[in-house]
């Protein structure tokens, strides 16, 4: 935890250092600190989503893209630009959010019944959701205009440093509501882990229990969405790394080591969008692919390598 800490440190150190504006002033907190915070509350909200989802779907390719919550923030922003409805920036922000929010709704009344070692209808069903939302966001795309076009493309590719880091100062109390509600459940979680038998037999409910947590998560990731479009990959990566360094088997460490690991992610990435192209900025959800992909398959190879040895040991 100290050396993740220090990591997390440095970047924050180069984050700040990029610019040579002076601290402290208007232009300062506006353009820096501002986008800072944005980075900060969204990886916080896709370290904890992405541990949640796969805690209780228990499949490590769970995320927002897999249960169709990212693909129904892109169809609702793909709309507001579409129908031009109102304010271009509040209408785009608002769908967005409704969009993830009903995409999320829509899941947990398709699988009300859904027993627990069934997960994997849930993985499907999300999936499904998320390729039907695309097919219906390329549609749209179709007839945008060339400025809608390209905004919704940085959007959807994940990008920082635009007007919606301003929202970042209102979003803090509800995801740190959501957060506590979701730490409140980790105990919950853990017996989750253990198997519905189990769970049934300490006379607790598994499937309220799932569909608690995936509100909470799904409620996470649309704050994410508000601050930076759709960022892939993180809700992935940060979950399996946060298992491999955690010292216990407990959910509420997994949501602290996975946030970290998230706000480190999108930092270093952001610092790379911001400097590899100068002065032209490149989506940061680019390099956090390029960052998070290779690292994730590493971390499997390295598994399936130790696997291997233990089978020919035995």
């Amino acid at each position: 935890m100290v050396y993740l800490t220090l990591l997390v440190l440095f970047a924050v150190f180069l984050f700040f250092s990029l610019s040579d504006i002076r601290l402290f002033s208007d232009a300062w907190v506006e353009l820096r600190l501002l986008r800072f915070f944005s980075i900060l509350i969204t990886g916080i909200c896709l370290g904890i989503s992405g541990s949640v989802f796969q805690s209780v779907t228990q499949n490590p390719i769970a995320d927002s893209y897999t249960l169709g919550v990212s693909g129904g923030a892109s169809l609702g922003a793909a709309l507001a630009l579409g129908l031009g409805v109102g304010l271009q920036e509040i209408s785009f922000l608002a769908g967005s959010f409704f969009g993830a929010l009903c995409s999320v709704l829509l899941l947990l009344a398709l699988v009300r019944n859904m027993d627990l070692a069934d997960s994997n209808r849930l993985l499907l069903v999300g999936f499904s959701l998320s390729l039907i939302c695309g097919a219906f966001v390329s549609m749209i795309m179709m007839v945008l205009s060339a400025a809608d076009l390209q905004k919704s493309y940085y959007w959807m590719a994940g990008q920082f440093g635009t007007w919606r880091d301003g929202l970042a100062i209102y979003l803090w109390a509800p995801v740190l509501m959501t957060t506590l509600l979701l730490s409140g459940l980790s105990r919950k979680l853990d017996v989750l882990s253990l198997g519905s038998d189990f769970v049934r037999a300490c006379k607790l409910r598994p499937e309220k229990i799932v569909r608690h947590a995936l509100l909470l998560g799904s409620l996470l990731v649309c704050f994410a969405v508000s601050l930076c479009g759709v960022m892939a990959f993180v809700g992935i990566v940060s979950p399996h790394l946060a298992r491999r360094i955690s010292l216990r088997y407990s959910h509420r460490d997994h949501f602290v080591y996975a946030s970290f690991i998230s706000v480190l992610l999108l930092l270093l990435s952001d610092c790379i969008a911001q400097s590899l192209f100068y002065p032209r900025e490149i989506p940061t959800g680019a390099i956090v692919a390029v960052l998070a992909g290779p690292a994730l398959i590493i971390q499997i190879a390295m598994q399936y390598s130790r696997f291997s040895k233990r089978n020919v040991g035995l």
